[in-house]
C-alpha cells in the first residue's frame, strides 16, 4: 500500500462506503423500514474498515503478479540470447572459427546458393606439412589460411571450412570477373603466407582453388561439383592457382592483385 498514490486507496474507499450507503438505504426503504442512523454507521463503517486492507491486499498481489512477470521476461531474454550463442558456437569450426559444413549447407539450402560464385579452396601438400612438423604447426596453418580467406571474403562472402584443409567461399552477390579476383587475391595472400615450426623453420603455404559460377537451373550441388572439378583440375595442372574462370576473367584478376601488390609497397615505402 505505500508503493500506491493514496488518492486511489481513499477514492476506491469512499466509493465502497458511498456504495454500502445507498444499498442499505434503498432496501431499508424498499422493506418500508426506517432508516436508523445505527443502521447508517454499520453500513458506513464496514466499508471503511475494511476496503483499505482489502485494497492494499490486492495492491501487493498486483505488484508481485508484475514483478513475476518481469523476471519471467528476463529469463526468456537470457534463454533466447543463450540459445542464440549456442547456435552461433555450433554453426562455427572451433579451430578456425569459420562457418562449419553443416552450416554452410544449411545456408545454401536455405538461401538457394546458386546465385553469385561458389569457390572451393583445398591447401596445398597440407598432409607432408602434418606429418612433417606435426599437428600443432598443421593447426596453425589452417587458422592462417583461414584468416586469409576471411579478409578476402570480406562482409559480402560466406566461409567455410568444409574439410580437414579443405575451405568454401560463396559470394552470392558477385559477377565472376569480380570472383576471379577475391580467388586471386585469396591464393595471393596464402603464397606469402609463412607459418613458424621447429629450430627458426618457416612452413611456406599455397592454396589451389577451384571456381563455378551459378547458372538458370543449377541446383547448389551443381555448383558445387563443378568447383570441385575446378579444384580437381588445380590441383593436377600444379597446384597453386586458380581454374574456373575465363581467360580474361583470370588474367583480369592478377593485374588487379599485382596493382593491389604494387600500391601496398609504394604505401610501405612512403
Amino acid at each position: 500500500m505505500m508503493n500506491r498514490p493514496w488518492t486511489e486507496t481513499a477514492g476506491y474507499t469512499i466509493a465502497a462506503v458511498a456504495a454500502s450507503l445507498a444499498i442499505t438505504a434503498t432496501i431499508r426503504w424498499a422493506l418500508g423500514a426506517p432508516v436508523w442512523s445505527g443502521t447508517l454507521a454499520i453500513a458506513f463503517l464496514c466499508p471503511a474498515l475494511i476496503a483499505p486492507s482489502l485494497i492494499a491486499w490486492d495492491f501487493r498481489r498486483q505488484e508481485r503478479v508484475r514483478g513475476l512477470m518481469a523476471e519471467l521476461e528476463a529469463a526468456h531474454a537470457a534463454l533466447r540470447s543463450a540459445y542464440d550463442r549456442l547456435a552461433e558456437q555450433a554453426s562455427r569450426d572451433e579451430l578456425t572459427g569459420l562457418f562449419n559444413r553443416a552450416a554452410f549447407f544449411a545456408y545454401a539450402e536455405r538461401h538457394g546458393g546458386t546465385a553469385g560464385v561458389l569457390l572451393l579452396l583445398d591447401v596445398d601438400r597440407f598432409k607432408a606439412i602434418n606429418d612433417s612438423h606435426g599437428h600443432v604447426v598443421g593447426d596453425a596453418a589452417l587458422r592462417a589460411v583461414a584468416e586469409a580467406i576471411g579478409q578476402a571474403a570480406g562482409s559480402g562472402g560466406l566461409a567455410a571450412r568444409v574439410g580437414g584443409e579443405e575451405f568454401a567461399v560463396h559470394l552470392p552477390d558477385l559477377a565472376p570477373d569480380a570472383a576471379a579476383s577475391i580467388a586471386e587475391r585469396i591464393r595471393d595472400s596464402v603464397r606469402r603466407l609463412r607459418v613458424p615450426a621447429a629450430a627458426e623453420e618457416v612452413v611456406p603455404l599455397s592454396v589451389s582453388i577451384g571456381g563455378a559460377a551459378g547458372r538458370p537451373g543449377a541446383s547448389f550441388m551443381d555448383l558445387y561439383q563443378e568447383a570441385d572439378r575446378q579444384l580437381y583440375r588445380a590441383k593436377h595442372e600444379g597446384r597453386n592457382q586458380v581454374q574456373g574462370f575465363t581467360e580474361s576473367e583470370e588474367r583480369g584478376a592478377r593485374e588487379d592483385v599485382a596493382d593491389l601488390a604494387g600500391g601496398a609497397e609504394l604505401a610501405s615505402k612512403a
